[in-house]
């Protein structure tokens, strides 16, 4: 009776170890898993924020030309109404100088 009570508690102990190893070695592969697809969402958001962030400086460097364009416009604005003025003045002395309308 000793021996079979032996036998069934090395039979027992041999059982429990083998669970706890394929237990340990099961939540070590989830540990990996897991592990591995939180650094591939880090890179993930680490690449979109570098992307985000290259873009975010595209579209500043679009707003800077577009005010430079304005400015370029407004600038343009005001040199054609003193060239306008230019043309008044010069067919109103024309005009004058020969006795008639600016041709």
């Amino acid at each position: 009776l000793n021996s079979k009570i032996d036998a069934f508690g090395t039979s027992l102990n041999s059982k429990i170890d083998a669970f706890g190893t394929s237990l340990n070695s099961k939540i070590d592969a989830f540990g990996t898993s897991l592990n591995s697809k939180i650094d591939a969402l880090t890179t993930t958001i680490s690449g979109n924020k570098e992307i985000g962030d290259l873009q975010h400086k595209d579209v500043e460097r679009m707003l800077e030309e577009a005010k430079k364009q304005h400015l370029d416009y407004k600038d343009f604005q005001e040199k054609y109404k003193l060239f306008e003025e230019f043309l008044t003045t010069t067919k109103a002395t024309s005009a004058n100088a020969t006795g008639g309308p600016a041709p």
